[in-house]
């Protein structure tokens, strides 16, 4: 790949440009380190469980730690620990006033912009290996084919074995000599993005462009997701499947949303999928056959950037936020029998007898075994759809990365196809669930709590569920934090987005600026005929360096073709081609 040489690129254009916090106010640090100083730890005590953390190399802010078990009779156990943030940051105080202000972190070449004073987020609230740590345990019991059949969530203590990195772990199961926790988490995996695909939901397999150090400079990259991180996606899509059916079946709470493409689109699409030569059988849902496409190919590129179209709509939805205060979660009549216990509270054949201690569900006894995997729709076109980057919506390491879509919209009341699982609100809904509680991407309603050190919107979730577990009301504090975060996080997800892309647009007019007037092949990934006042074009996307832009011309959807680089301007972060 092309290598960009001093003088380094000035990322910091952008932090000004989008106006970034900069360092934390004295105050805020000052009260962070007497948080991690005096925050007590939980009485329930989970530190027997070997847990172990997979995260990009070099993280330290670690949200999520994991301990997977085969269950007796078949099955699995998921214990998934998620640092608790909320536990450090109490409502009214300074840290989560500066949080407010943030959002998110934000990720740019050259460094983040934390959520969370480093003295949490890196240190007493990360889930750190060898160290004991505060964490809000999700135990989630599947059955030998992936059926969620009990689920359960407390405070705990916890400590964690090991800090692993996607690659060595990839590594490790190549070569044969992962432990058997390990191989467990490819297996789970592969089994719940098996039963996702069958409820319609749309993985999109794009790599993923980045800008990366490279000596004293830097250089475009397109990294395609490794397997294994696509299996541990698959733990926290569950984990946040779990939680929307919590707030759904309590009425209040935050989903992660996203509605059903229009009719039109998935025309569009199709017919996309004819011009470019990819096969679309009959009855087959978008998912399958976004699935079955070769992203490293022309035309395969193109058809997903098309697919990549549909996705439109994600958005937080806040529900039962104005009511009296709410009651504990009950059963939708779509969800497990009360005969399905919660993990916790299984029979004592559910575990190995060498199980560690369970969170005790005694505090909680309207606590219900939930099913969260019901799906929005089975209908194999009426809007199956489409598109996004694998997993969780990355939040970066966890996910915040582009949504996949979904197929119908669901709409409370209904228990046909297309419809969703809940026939109304639960005792506390204050007026009813909203009118889209799906995922299009998930295929499921989903919510985000499994990365409360980098996204706001995740600690007043995970409060949300515990209390409605627990059965007790949501907090009034938490309640109007929930009322709030749409309109707080639609904010922060457009800076991080621009952010995001204004850094990749900046390293590519650096990178291409020396060499106006050349000549690329490129892959044409979009194209647009133009009319009387628009002439046509298109996007195409270069291989080395990796660079997307947009080209001048009549363009062959999904071929390569030569184009003259007209133009590379890093004080406007354009770049452009034209046809020959």
């Amino acid at each position: 790949m092309k290598r960009v040489v001093a003088p380094q690129i000035d990322f910091s254009v952008l932090r000004r440009e989008l106006r970034l916090p900069d360092e934390f106010p004295a105050a805020v640090l000052a009260e962070a380190g007497e948080s991690a100083r005096d925050t007590p730890l939980p009485e329930a005590d989970l530190t027997e469980v070997p847990f172990l953390t997979v995260d990009p190399a070099g993280s330290q802010d670690l949200d999520q730690a994991m301990h997977l078990s085969r269950r007796d009779g078949g099955g699995y156990r998921i214990r998934y620990a998620i640092a608790d943030v909320f536990a450090y940051v109490r409502p009214g105080s300074l840290v989560e006033a500066e949080s407010w202000v943030r959002g998110q972190t934000i990720y740019l070449p050259d460094g983040r912009v934390p959520l969370h004073p480093p003295v949490l987020s890196e240190g007493a609230v990360s889930l750190l290996p060898d160290v004991v740590r505060a964490a809000v345990v999700w135990t989630i019991d599947l059955d030998a084919v992936g059926e969620t059949v009990g689920v359960a969530l407390g405070r705990a203590r916890i400590r964690s074995r090991a800090k692993l990195d996607y690659a060595g772990v990839q590594q490790q199961i190549d070569a044969g000599t992962a432990p058997d926790e390990l191989l467990l988490l490819p297996e789970i995996g592969t089994i719940l993005a098996e039963r996702a695909a069958d409820r319609g939901a749309v993985n999109l397999p794009l790599p993923e462009q980045d800008v990366e150090r490279d000596g004293d400079g830097w250089r475009l990259v397109l990294r395609a997701s490794l397997p294994i991180e696509e299996h541990n996606a698959q733990i926290s899509l569950l984990t946040g499947m779990a939680a929307a059916q919590i707030m759904l079946a309590g009425g209040i709470g935050l989903l992660r949303t996203m509605p059903a493409p229009k009719p039109e689109a998935v025309a569009t699409l199709r017919a996309a999928a004819e011009s470019l030569d990819v096969p679309w059988p009959p009855g087959a849902l978008v998912g399958a056959v976004v699935s079955s496409v070769d992203p490293a190919s022309p035309r395969g590129a193109a058809f997903l950037d098309q697919a990549a179209d549909l996705l439109r709509g994600a958005a937080y939805t806040a529900f039962g936020t104005t009511s009296e205060p709410s009651s504990p979660a009950v059963p939708p009549k779509s969800a497990t029998p009360a005969s399905a216990a919660p993990a916790s509270a299984a029979p004592a054949s559910a575990a190995p007898a060498s199980a560690a201690p369970e969170i005790s569900a005694s505090a909680a006894p309207n606590a219900v075994s939930i099913a969260p995997e019901s799906p929005v729709s089975t209908n194999a076109d009426a809007g199956n759809a489409a598109p996004g980057n694998a997993g969780p919506e990355s939040a970066r390491p966890e996910s915040a990365r582009p949504e996949s879509a979904r197929p119908e919209s669901a709409r409370p009341g209904d228990t046909g196809p297309g419809r969703s699982p809940f026939e109304g609100a639960g005792p506390g809904s204050g007026g009813g669930l909203p009118a889209e509680v799906g995922h299009g991407g998930v295929g499921a309603p989903y919510a985000h709590v499994t990365a409360p050190l980098r996204r706001l919107a995740d600690r007043y979730a995970t409060e949300a569920c515990l209390a409605l577990f627990e059965g007790r009301p949501v907090p009034d504090d938490v309640r109007e934090a929930l009322g709030r975060l749409p309109k707080t996080m639609a904010t922060t997800d457009r800076v991080a987005g621009a952010a995001d892309r204004g850094a990749i647009d900046l390293a590519e007019a650096v990178v291409l600026e020396h060499r106006v007037g050349e000549t690329f092949e490129v892959a044409v990934l979009d194209r647009d005929e133009g009319n009387s006042k628009r002439p046509p074009g298109g996007t195409v996307a270069l291989d080395d360096p990796a660079v997307r832009a947009k080209c001048a011309g009549d363009l062959p959807l999904g071929r390569r073709i030569p184009a003259r680089l007209t133009a590379a301007d890093p004080s406007t972060r354009t770049v452009r081609f034209e046809r020959l």
